[in-house]
């Protein structure tokens, strides 16, 4: 029996004949009596390790024969004839049915898998060595887990989990980051909102900002971000609502936005009046992370309506429908310029009810360490060069010297792109920096400080390594 055992694992031939042969078994098992029911038993140790390997090597087998209305009842039949076989086979049928709804997640599917194996141990003895060869192989399977759990999961699942290693690197306290997992287990995603986590292309650098930003976020508070251009305040809020696993809202103010553009308004639809939800009522349903993006551009009176949402109340009176109680996960995430054309002071009834943090320009060793994570193989005597272009530019810009439109991190690392795509760099810069500024005085300025730092006929093959 064991020498069967050991050629039935590894020959397909084998493995279709053993179902062929448990089938026959259950079709017996109706009319046979104790002794033929004894010999089902062996059987089914026979071809349990076959069946095994199938459970761990794809789970979705399984699922499908669930789903099909195929359940393997003949390990059931054969364990105990036609009592316990019906037990048995309802354990078979629940671990199926586990590994259906979330075959991806190894560690789940060994656990319940050990769980079940012990139990039929305790049952049956003869299957105490089949067990363990199973868990045996499990573990062998299983090596590097982790990475392996990363790979397997949503994209936003990957992110996070990159994300939380980021700020272990970057040295955010240990009961921050904790917290940040609390959070998460108390506050699980919906998994039909996973699609609106942010999956955000740059990281932001920054460790005291962080560490306030979670901080105030895992105290219940709302956060407004206050900076000057190209300070990250964007990125940092897709950032965090990333790390958190919430769903994200953007709203885009501007002086025309009303009451109805955030929390909703009336429309018609097949034939009756409906309310459609604006993006502050789902956020607060759902429990997203809102990111109310230059929010010094609306009117004040406009932004009254979010007073009762951002303070103790925690709730949206819809006029005519109903009161929306905020989830306890959702948090209001603000950014704002100051001192750009459009904007405006913020009420302080408004202000009051955020945390507010003034977000520093990125410096040299943070800017350096974007450019080496967008551009690997950017030079790094260039990547040196460009860093010092931008800390040049932001000199002048602080001394009055040229405007601040010339101080502009995407552009600059637009340029980037543009130049490994194969255009010219001073081509590339000047659409990337220069044009930002329309004042051909100003523009000479800007390509003077460029030009010390970064030639302008400067190709591809001098830039890049790849």
């Amino acid at each position: 029996m064991s020498e069967d055992i050991a050629v039935a694992d590894d020959d397909e031939d084998d493995d279709r004949n053993a179902h062929q042969g448990r089938d026959g078994v259950d079709r017996q098992g109706e009319a046979l009596g104790d002794e033929v029911a004894d010999q089902k038993q062996g059987r089914a140790r026979e071809h349990r390790p076959r069946h095994e390997d199938a459970v761990v090597g794809t789970g979705e087998e399984h699922a499908c024969q669930v789903r099909d209305g195929q359940p393997d009842e003949a390990h059931g039949a054969a364990e105990g004839g036609d009592g316990t076989g019906q037990q048995y086979g309802g354990e078979e049928q629940q671990r199926t049915g586990a590994l259906h709804v979330e075959p991806h997640r190894a560690g789940i599917v060994f656990a319940q898998q050990q769980q079940v194996d012990e139990q039929q141990a305790v049952r049956t003895g003869p299957l105490k060595s089949s067990s363990a060869l199973l868990i045996s192989g499990i573990q062998h399977a299983m090596m590097g887990t982790e990475k392996r759990r990363v790979f397997a999961a949503h994209p936003a699942e990957r992110k996070h989990t990159i994300l939380l290693d980021f700020l272990e690197q970057e040295q955010i306290s240990k009961e921050l980051r904790d917290g940040i997992e609390e959070y998460r287990k108390t506050y699980p995603t919906p998994p039909e909102l996973l699609n609106r986590v942010p999956r955000p292309r740059y990281h932001y650098y920054g460790k005291e900002v962080w560490e306030a930003a979670v901080a105030a976020i895992l105290c219940g508070e709302n956060l407004l971000l206050a900076g000057s251009k190209a300070t990250g305040k964007n990125v940092l809020a897709e950032n965090l609502a990333q790390v958190f696993a919430r769903p994200g809202w953007d709203v885009s103010f501007h002086v025309n936005m009303d009451a109805a553009g955030l929390i909703g308004m009336d429309t018609f639809e097949n034939g009756q009046v409906t309310f459609r939800p604006g993006p502050i009522y789902l956020c607060a349903r759902y429990g997203g992370f809102g990111v109310l993006d230059e929010i010094n551009m609306a009117k004040n009176e406009a932004l009254a309506v979010l007073h009762a949402a951002l303070d103790f109340r925690r709730s949206i009176d819809v006029p005519g429908y109903d009161r929306v109680e905020v989830h306890p996960a959702a948090r209001f995430i603000g950014t704002m310029n100051y001192g750009y054309a459009g904007t405006r002071e913020l009420n302080e009834a408004l202000t009051s009810r955020f945390a507010v943090i003034q977000v520093p320009a990125i410096d040299g060793g943070n800017l350096e360490r974007l450019l080496t994570d967008e551009f690997p193989t950017l030079e790094k005597k260039y990547r040196e060069q460009f860093v010092q272009l931008f800390l040049d530019l932001q000199k002048k810009c602080e001394n009055a010297e040229i405007s601040s439109k010339a101080l502009d991190l995407r552009g600059m690392l637009d340029a980037l792109r543009l130049i490994r795509k194969g255009l010219r760099t001073g081509a590339a810069l000047d659409m990337g920096i220069t044009n930002k500024a329309f004042d051909s005085y100003e523009q000479g300025l800007i390509r003077d400080v460029i030009a010390a730092r970064i030639p302008e006929k400067l190709d591809r093959s001098r830039l890049f390594s790849d």
